[in-house]
Parts: C-alpha cells; structure tokens; sequence
C-alpha cells in the first residue's frame, strides 16, 4: 500500500490513525511534490514499531525510481508483439488533463485516433474544462484498461509498435510512473510527453531512446503546453506509414536492452536498496540479490 501524506493532514495523529487501521503490514508513505515528508524520520520509524507496521518512507530524490520498482514486481510476463503489426501507437490516456485532451483533440484533427490505439476515460472527467474542437467532449474506451489496473496491458499492446506516454505531470514536478516503465517492461518502443527532459534523463540513466524517429526538441520545452503538445504530434504522424514489423524486427536489440536494464536496475538494488521484497515475476531473483 502506497499512502500520499499531503491526503492525510500534516497532523502527525491524524496521520497515526490512518496507517494504524490498514491491513496492509507494509506501507509506503511518499509525498511528491513537496519538499519532503513532513516528519521527522525518526517519528516514522517510532510510529512503525507502535502500530506494527513497517513503513518505507520514499524520499523525492528516489520518487523517479519509485514506480520502476512497482512496475517490475506488478507486471507479469512480456506481453510483445504480433508477428504482424498493423497499428503505428498505443496511447493510453486515464485521468483527464487538459494536455491529455489537447493532444488527442490534436490526433482527432490529423486522423490519428481512427488508425491507432487511444484511450480517454470517464473518471475524474470534470477535472478538465478543456473544449474539444475536432472531436465531441466524451471518453475512449480500449477494453482491458480501467481506473483500477495500473497493471493491465491491453492486447492493442500486441498489434501497434509504439507506446506514446502521456506522464502524469509535464511541468514542475520531475518524475514519471508506471506509465513510463510499462512500456520499457514489455519491449516496447516509446515516446513520452512528459516533464522536462524526461526522455533525455532516461538515456542518461542507459536506456535507448529512439532517435532514428523522433526529433526530441520537444523535450526541452518547459513551457507552452500547447506548442509541446504538437510538436508531439508532429513526431508522432512521422512513423504512421512505416511496415511496423518490419520495424519491430529491426529495434530488437534495442527493446531487449531496456527490458534488460530495468529488470536489472530493480532487481540489484541499485536505485532502491531498502525496500522490502515482494511478490512478483522477479520476487526470487530479487530475493536472491538483496540478501547476498
């Protein structure tokens, strides 16, 4: 269980009660966005052993490898490819942000929605006030995905080649979510709307991105959302008319780099040395790696 302290009072009794009534033994307790947990570590350490719980504080600096973390230990086996794609992208949009909107207002305009996999779904709906001008003002379903599966790969997963991300902040706040490592986890191609720099701090950190497609201008842009945003799309109508398996065959190396350094990344401890072991694909792996 994963708890947000800024959902749960500043107040440290308010926030005793909460964890105290969880069934959960092992509970995360993040706050991004801030400066950092608003407690002393040692009180939360004092407050696990009160309540019986052991609590992981996930400190900002490793909120970017956070969901990496969730991703390997939730994500079962690679879902790939079809041996014949016929899609160029999946995009899979859940809560409603006017980027979210933007952009698939912007793939209404260039055709994009008719010929791909994308999703814009009902929850959270009035958060956005955006006005759809190339498309009516109502959601997309992929069947497979709904509020609750952060996990779920839908089987469009199977028939397009490129997964276009849409993070869950593009501005200010520097980290992404599963919705990033999904695709790395199963060998996909990607290119993400995110925050500032994000595709370029994945490079850094040893992943491949994929020049050979996207200019990546895009990504250094802090603001103007709505210039970011299609610049995106530009990118994105350059590799619709490519042979997608043709393409698939020729990025293996590539897919299988990423998948590797995740899985490796995760499973050393390297990024996150102290969290506990869970249940997953990798559970014995990790085991055998964090205890030696």
């Amino acid at each position: 269980m994963h708890i947000d302290v800024k959902k749960h009072s500043y107040d440290f009794d308010v926030l005793e009660s909460t964890l105290s009534t969880t069934k959960e033994d092992i509970i995360y307790l993040w706050q991004p966005g801030e400066v950092g947990i608003p407690f002393d570590l040692d009180e939360i350490k004092l407050l696990g052993k009160r309540i019986g719980k052991k609590i992981i504080v996930i400190l900002n600096k490793d909120f970017y490898y956070f969901w990496a973390y969730k991703t390997v230990y939730h994500s079962n086996e690679v879902v790939g490819h079809n041996k014949k794609i016929n899609k160029s992208f999946t995009c899979l949009n859940g809560k409603k942000r006017q980027y979210r909107s933007l952009l698939v207002d912007l793939f209404a305009k260039e055709t994009l929605i008719k010929n791909n996999y994308v999703s814009l779904n009902l929850w959270d709906w009035s958060e956005d006030d955006y006005v759809f001008e190339y498309r009516q003002n109502k959601p997309l379903y992929i069947d497979g995905i709904d509020e609750t599966g952060y996990w779920n790969t839908p089987d469009c997963f199977k028939d397009s080649l490129f997964s276009v991300v849409t993070e869950t902040y593009i501005h200010d706040l520097d980290f992404v979510t599963e919705k990033t490592w999904l695709p790395i986890y199963h060998k996909r191609p990607f290119i993400i709307l995110g925050p500032e720099g994000v595709n370029q701090k994945l490079k850094n950190l040893g992943f491949e991105i994929f020049e050979e497609y996207f200019d990546y201008t895009f990504d250094n842009l802090s603001a103007r959302t709505d210039i970011k945003v299609k610049m995106v799309v530009d990118q994105i109508k350059k590799v619709q008319h490519l042979k997608f398996s043709k393409e698939r065959k020729r990025l293996q190396d590539k897919l299988e780099h990423n998948h590797n350094l995740l899985i490796q990344k995760v499973c050393s401890g390297e990024w996150l040395p102290n969290l506990p072991i869970a249940q997953g694909p990798h559970a014995y792996l990790l085991n055998t790696l964090w205890t030696s």
